[in-house]
């Protein structure tokens, strides 16, 4: 049996979504609404540490590209995309691995991985 060549290069900018049930009580902790987006503040920053610690999170490789390249063929698609050397860096690796896909992430010590936070509150 031959080895498949990956037919599909996808780069952009990758997101660690990172996903967990909570109550309504954290979103009333960091000021947030259910069933709304927002761009993180310095107030929200502990919000990400808290989801590690204090829950059971899911781990996401995502990202407007990098979700393009999951939906495709598993182990037929490559991503590149720049990540922070940090944590959440190893959960993205982590993360494409078991979507079957080819990541290959630039790491950088000037920046953190991007992260967005996802609090699924009762049916919100």
């Amino acid at each position: 049996m031959t080895e498949r060549k990956p037919i599909l290069l996808c780069m952009g900018n990758p997101l660690l979504d990172i996903s967990v049930v909570a109550d309504e009580s954290l979103l009333k902790k960091y000021d947030l609404k259910a069933n709304d987006a927002i761009l993180a503040e310095e107030k929200h920053k502990p919000l990400y540490e808290e989801l590690v610690k204090s829950y059971k999170p899911d781990y996401v490789a995502g990202g407007a590209a990098q979700n393009v390249a999951r939906a495709a063929q598993p182990n037929s698609t490559v991503y590149f995309g720049c990540v922070g050397n940090d944590q959440f860096a190893e959960q993205m690796r982590n993360a494409a691995q078991r979507e079957g896909l080819i990541a290959d992430y630039l790491v950088t010590d000037e920046y953190p991985t991007g992260t967005c936070g996802v609090i699924i509150t009762n049916n919100h």
